[in-house]
């Protein structure tokens, strides 16, 4: 995650996907996009060449659940709550 407000330059293989505050919580996207259904819309739209990758194109139509912004900040409280449990049982 990159947390700055500065211009970055990004490769040609690479992208930044920056929420729009009023609307997404950061943690709210790092949480989904490192959950299971963004692994599987992945999966779905990974062209599988000699370096297999996932275009912008591709990207912009991922399904990404977006409730209201004050549930995804429950959501992410609830989570931050939770995860130091769940690694403790490891």
């Amino acid at each position: 995650m990159i947390d700055t407000d500065r211009r970055l330059l990004v490769s040609y293989s690479c992208c930044v996907i920056k929420p729009l505050a009023q609307y997404i919580d950061t943690w709210y996207m790092y949480y989904v996009l490192k959950s299971k259904l963004i692994k599987d819309e992945i999966n779905r739209y990974v062209n599988k060449t000699t370096q297999p990758n996932v275009g912008l194109k591709s990207i912009k139509n991922f399904l990404f659940p977006l409730p209201p912004l004050a549930e995804q900040k429950r959501v992410v409280a609830r989570l931050e709550e939770l995860l130091p449990l769940c690694e403790r049982l490891k």
